[in-house]
């Protein structure tokens, strides 16, 4: 873990996710349910609400809830690969 994933936000990592899934914020909140432009409002206010990281747990397996909370461990849950993370967070933006 660098100290620069320590020192960033968790809405900073959250945006490295969606880099990640090769997705876009917009389509990345339609598939948690939350409004369009929630994050870039969220991320004025540097904070987001556990009932949203609740939503992006059950939408998003795979994304390791901790590494977003505090920038400790790996982005991914070690069970996933890389090729079954995108696809499958392509499904989830599909729905």
């Amino acid at each position: 873990m660098s100290l620069q994933q320590i020192e960033s936000k968790p809405l900073d990592r959250l945006f490295q996710f969606i880099e990640y899934i090769q997705s876009n914020p917009c389509a990345f909140e339609r598939s948690i349910n939350v409004s369009n432009g929630y994050f870039a409002k969220q991320k004025k206010n540097g904070s987001m609400g556990s009932n949203i990281l609740e939503k992006i747990h059950h939408q998003y397996k795979m994304l390791d809830i901790k590494w977003i909370l505090t920038g400790e461990g790996q982005m991914l849950m070690h069970t996933y690969q890389v090729h079954e993370t995108i696809q499958e967070a392509r499904v989830n933006e599909s729905m």
